[in-house]
């Protein structure tokens, strides 16, 4: 028959089905997190967004190093 489709443009079909639904759902979830992030307090957003990496909790920051002018 001319209507079937071959193994091949099944399988094309069927990834660009996949490739949409997943580009909506990183849409909704883009859209879901900027409500929760502007629904959330400053704190909250610095909490989650400035932890410090664990090999470096707990660690002083390093300090600058001062010229001495002469």
């Amino acid at each position: 028959m001319m209507d079937e489709f071959t193994e091949r443009e099944s399988f094309a079909i069927q990834s660009a089905i996949v490739i949409n639904e997943l580009q909506q759902m990183i849409e909704k979830t883009k859209k879901l997190e900027m409500q929760l992030i502007q629904e959330a307090s400053p704190q909250v957003i610095f909490n989650e967004f400035y932890k410090p990496l664990p090999e470096t909790q707990g660690q002083q920051p390093p300090r600058k190093k001062m010229r001495v002018s002469e």
